[in-house]
């Protein structure tokens, strides 16, 4: 599964992840939004099921995310990793 992650709406600190399954057909996977007003805080809402490995109980996913900063004169900070960890819902 390819993933691809926009800005969306541009210059909105909102992040769209969304596969293409055919030309002009994206599906919605997730969205990443930063706390405007402090960007350490941000949330991860999945829209999508993602697979995971098989096997009994949980089996977590986890991913990450290049991130980086930039102020208001455009000066960009160096990428640090976002690990992101999607618990598996399966009941125990």
């Amino acid at each position: 599964l390819v993933v691809d992650l926009r800005e969306e709406p541009a210059n909105s600190g909102d992040y769209l992840a969304f596969t293409t399954v055919s030309p002009g057909v994206e599906v919605p996977i997730f969205t990443l939004t930063f706390d405007s007003s402090n960007p350490s805080i941000y949330t991860f809402t999945l829209l999508e099921r993602l697979d995971h490995a098989p096997g009994d109980g949980n089996n977590d996913i986890t991913f990450d995310l290049s991130v980086y900063a930039e102020d208001t004169d455009g000066d960009v900070s160096a990428p640090k990793q976002l690990e992101v960890v999607i618990g598996d819902d399966v009941q125990a």
